[in-house]
């Protein structure tokens, strides 16, 4: 067996706008003892009932153990509706 099993994905894709249905990928995780990733730069600030994402959206929050996002694509969109996002150091 492999020494880790993952299952990488996007929570928004881009091209089209669909939402992964990360409560499925979480249960598929459970059951094969896999962790999961899954990158939110389109996500964060937008899907979700106070923006978290779609881990929110989805109701997986605490079942997924990487996330990642860049902020230059928030602060894009931040600024296109007017709001001004500072990176402190």
């Amino acid at each position: 067996g492999a020494r880790f099993k993952i299952i990488v994905t996007d929570g928004v894709f881009s091209m089209d706008g669909l939402v992964a249905p990360l409560d499925a990928i979480c249960d598929l995780a459970d059951k094969y003892d896999a962790l999961v990733m899954i990158d939110e730069c389109h996500a964060a600030g937008f899907i979700g009932k106070t923006g978290i994402g779609t881990l929110e959206d989805k109701n997986v929050l605490g079942r997924v153990d990487i996330i990642t996002h860049h902020l230059s694509s928030l602060k894009s969109r931040l600024l296109v509706v007017g709001l001004e996002l500072q990176i402190l150091p």
